[in-house]
């Protein structure tokens, strides 16, 4: 069929797909609040259908369709088939059960509670990720091209056991809150104070920084040289002062086991941690700069308020019969791995395949700027796919494509993101055993609300709280948070995770009840909204606003020109 352009105010959409016109797309800001770059659309976008269009194949849950707006990703879940009650519960029992046995078949207690996950599923993606290390970054042109092919499908394998495991430990998650909900109703403990048993990965990094910046703190020379640098300058005034030699080894140390990280997830023409450590010095700056900040004290109470909660729970289920508290037992154990789980795969599944890939990349870009193709290397982004070995047989400098495609990026950087594309779903799709915990834990899509000073989400963490919001598009705008202010971006990641304990509240455009800023928010006893939509482009920095983190309702007190008051 021919391109149909549809003429939607500031944000035009081409329709090259009739089928897709259909369908009702869901702008993902979770982690992808950016528009991608051509080679980001092509090789993200293969990377994650395949992975969910295996795990949904496998659960019998229809299919996943990845498009890009603009630039801006969009997804749908689709084809769900009608199941009747005996299939669905075939389902659960020949697809699902399997795999939670292997998750969380152990007792909590035994050494080996973790095995599947760290001996099994965890084992398999680092040997991938091992494999995508070891790629000859310096071979001809051709040799890279194909360890892209190569890299595409240990990617895709990555992104499948991904989608894979995600609905599982969710499932987990689902049954204990039912069963919770089931014994206490609204009346006890939030079941989610109970979860976190185990320290994952990314928290331990973020004690290790805090511990350097504790340490830091003691020096008074360099406590004043990390206080009074801009964090663009610190890298090199450090490697400058021979005081800093031993706090420099140990930052290097620090990005060789945690620097396969960034701010967003899926792009691959931003600097990780290990390109470029500013966001780590960022948040190292923000440790030097409050002593008062006990974070291993704060854990450690976590870690107490955590087993309180578990020992109030059991006190109140002694007079319960047995067999009830056998089974609260075995999905409380089960349900505290799976958290874990969740948090310990952000690294492995997400982070770090996409610093390899971005090697690679930057890799053949280097090679086409010495054929003349490219002027910089980084222009590799700007490419398709489909481009790369056509180019490699015949090259011939592609600069004025790129200049018009990095104008075109620059323009949808300015625009705003339909947050849905389509017409809304005015039913759930057909039941399935996954698609309804996917559902029941993130909710359908919420409709804007007609009170244009309100703004509706999901209640992430319990509190009421009035304030004047900070709108930070990016990490590295931190400093602008005073304390008191009310944190709003689109989405937060680990990396955001210490500038949490200087906000009063959070609201964020996208994400669930597990969500990265749900889940810390819970855990730092933040009142929290997310899931608006639209919060960070509605608000402007100085503007109050009443947030309810249990109704999930922002309500907008001050005008919308409050910072140019």
């Amino acid at each position: 069929m021919a391109d149909i352009e549809e003429l939607t105010p500031d944000f035009p959409i081409i329709w090259t797909d009739a089928e897709d016109q259909t369908r009702f797309w869901a702008y993902s800001g979770n982690y992808m609040p950016a528009p991608f770059a051509p080679v980001e659309q092509d090789l993200f976008g293969h990377i994650i259908a395949q992975g969910w269009n295996y795990a949904l194949t496998h659960f019998r849950a229809g299919r996943f369709h990845v498009k890009f707006f603009n630039g801006y990703y969009y997804d749908v879940m689709d084809s769900t088939p009608v199941l009747s009650t005996a299939e669905c519960e075939a389902v659960k029992v020949e697809k699902i059960a399997p795999l939670i046995a292997q998750f969380a078949g152990a007792p909590a207690a035994d050494p080996a509670a973790f095995q599947v996950w760290s001996e099994g599923w965890l084992a398999e993606v680092k040997q991938q990720l091992a494999a995508l290390a070891r790629y000859d970054l310096t071979q001809p042109l051709p040799a890279l091209l194909a360890d892209l092919d190569d890299a595409s499908r240990r990617a895709a394998r990555i992104s499948e056991r991904h989608a894979q495991q995600f609905p599982i430990l969710n499932t987990i998650l689902f049954e204990f809150e039912q069963f919770y909900q089931d014994l206490f109703g609204q009346e006890g403990l939030p079941h989610y104070q109970l979860l976190h048993q185990y320290e994952p990965y990314l928290i331990k990094g973020n004690r290790r920084l805090w511990e350097l910046g504790r340490r830091i703190q003691r020096q008074p020379a360099l406590s004043a040289l990390f206080l009074n640098t801009k964090p663009e300058n610190l890298w090199s005034q450090l490697a400058a002062a021979p005081e800093a030699r031993l706090i420099l080894s140990e930052l290097q140390t620090f990005l060789d086991d945690y620097g396969k990280q960034g701010e967003m997830i899926g792009y691959f023409r931003f600097p990780y941690w290990a390109d470029d450590p500013t966001p780590v010095l960022i948040n190292l700056q923000t440790h030097v700069a409050h002593p008062e900040h006990d974070l291993a004290g704060e854990l450690y109470r976590k870690q107490q308020q955590q087993a309180a909660a578990v020992a109030a729970v059991r006190g109140q289920l002694i007079p319960y019969p047995q067999p009830v508290i056998d089974q609260f037992e075995a999905l409380l154990a089960k349900a505290q791995k799976a958290t874990f789980m969740l948090d310990e795969h952000i690294y492995w599944m997400e982070l770090a395949p996409g610093y390899h890939l971005r090697q690679l990349l930057l890799a053949i870009g280097r090679a086409f700027q010495q054929t003349g193709c490219l002027e910089q290397a980084d222009d590799i982004f700007y490419l398709r796919l489909a481009e790369l070995r056509p180019l490699a047989a015949r090259p011939v400098s592609q600069a004025a494509l790129i200049a018009e495609r990095k104008a075109e990026m620059a323009r949808w950087e300015q625009m705003t993101p339909l947050p849905f594309i389509g017409e809304f779903p005015t039913e759930p799709p057909p039941s399935n055993p996954v698609m309804d915990v996917i559902f029941a834990l993130y909710g359908m899509p919420l409709p804007p609300p007609e009170d244009p000073q309100l703004l509706v989400g999901y209640g992430a963490s319990p509190g009421i709280v009035q304030g004047p919001v900070k709108v930070l598009r990016s990490i590295r705008e931190a400093a602008k948070l005073e304390p008191g202010d009310i944190l709003v971006t689109n989405m937060t990641t680990p990396t955001w995770t210490p500038i949490f304990a200087n906000v009063a509240g959070i609201i964020t455009d996208s994400g669930g009840m597990l969500s990265h800023p749900a889940i810390v928010a819970r855990e730092m006893g933040i009142p929290a909204v997310v899931g608006t939509g639209q919060a960070s482009f509605v608000l402007q920095d100085g503007q109050q606003v009443l947030l309810d983190g249990t109704t999930g309702q922002v309500r907008i007190l001050g005008p919308q020109n409050a910072a140019a008051a």
